[in-house]
């Protein structure tokens, strides 16, 4: 069983729920408005009936439709995870007898307040994105590590600590449009998990070619915001047992004084290393990552000039400006 005891949850519900994103986005100039709500509501509806066929038990009330809003909306998705009865670590105790109606009590319990496809086309002034959102989520982490390997529950367990009570708790907001005058396609992903992090990216792309085996196109915008909430102690908790470096700027100026001058980018400049420096050391809470012109990247070449090999050169590259504002 995997980390979620439910390979179906990443094997089906997620990759399921961007093809109907994905659907709707070219679906939506001519389709009636009716027909596009029962699309999504069908697409959403096969997504957790393929969950319910790995024997997790799925519920929801029932669908709303919010016209003025724009979105379709499945309220109170409560999705139970069987325990792994194989584990090494299974306790005897989670079966419940008669009296308890045979009850696991060590399944795992994913409550979703609000999952929604917004934006689809429901009334005339629509937006551009179609969006996907998880409203709400939580999970009991130590229930879902109890019942998967012992890796995973030493990985992880610093992360429950952090939390608290190991109900780990967040949102998701995932959006892709496209528009067809420009030939542009935009792209919007934000993931909160309270207590711990948040990151957010909207981007712009066009021009996009398949040649060679590879891909170019040309960044038109990209914005980056990722927000420390309390994650930090885990990571440095990672890097000294990996690595054996405290997390600090100075992991970055190593990094950086590797990098050959002509490639190093945006990281040239003192400025932008110093707001890298104050998120890494925890003097700045934010880092906002920005471009606001176009650039034309080919994955071809950038991997023949070594960019793709460094992750911290294409940093440099994408992002013309590091600041620690406030969203």
């Amino acid at each position: 069983m995997g980390l979620f005891g439910l390979e179906a949850f990443s094997l089906s519900f997620i990759p399921s729920l961007v093809s109907s994103v994905w659907i709707l986005i070219f679906g939506a100039f001519d389709i009636p408005p009716e027909n596009k709500a029962s699309a999504a509501e069908a697409l959403i509806q096969g997504t957790l009936s393929a969950i319910r066929a790995t024997n997790s038990k799925v519920t929801y009330d029932p669908i709303r439709r919010d016209v003025i809003n724009d979105k379709v909306v499945f309220p109170n998705i409560e999705i139970i995870i069987p325990s792994n009865q194989t584990a090494f670590n299974y306790n005897q105790e989670c079966r419940g007898d008669y009296s308890e109606n045979f009850v696991d009590k060590c399944s795992t319990k994913v409550s979703i307040e609000a999952l929604s496809m917004n934006n689809i086309g429901l009334k005339e002034n629509r937006k551009q994105n179609v969006e996907l959102e998880i409203s709400g989520f939580s999970v009991d982490l130590k229930n879902l590590l109890s019942n998967s390997d012992n890796s995973s529950m030493q990985i992880l367990d610093p992360v429950i600590k952090l939390i608290g009570d190991g109900v780990l708790e967040g949102s998701i907001k995932t959006g892709v449009g496209y528009n067809l005058a420009l030939d542009q396609f935009s792209f919007e992903l934000s993931i909160a998990l309270n207590k711990l992090t948040s990151i957010s990216i909207k981007t712009k792309l066009s021009n996009i070619k398949y040649h060679n085996n590879t891909y170019s196109f040309d960044l038109d915008e990209l914005e980056v915001v990722a927000s420390d909430d309390g994650l930090r102690p885990f990571l440095d908790y990672q890097l000294q047992n990996t690595i054996g470096l405290e997390l600090n700027s100075g992991v970055l100026l190593m990094v950086t004084a590797g990098i050959d001058e002509e490639k190093k980018g945006s990281l040239k400049d003192l400025k932008n290393i110093k707001a890298i420096a104050n998120f890494i050391d925890g003097k700045n809470k934010r880092l906002l990552c920005k471009r606001n012109e176009t650039i034309h990247l080919d994955f071809s070449n950038l991997g023949e000039d070594g960019y793709l090999e460094n992750p911290i050169s294409m940093m440099g590259v994408l992002c013309q400006e590091f600041t620690n504002s406030a969203y």
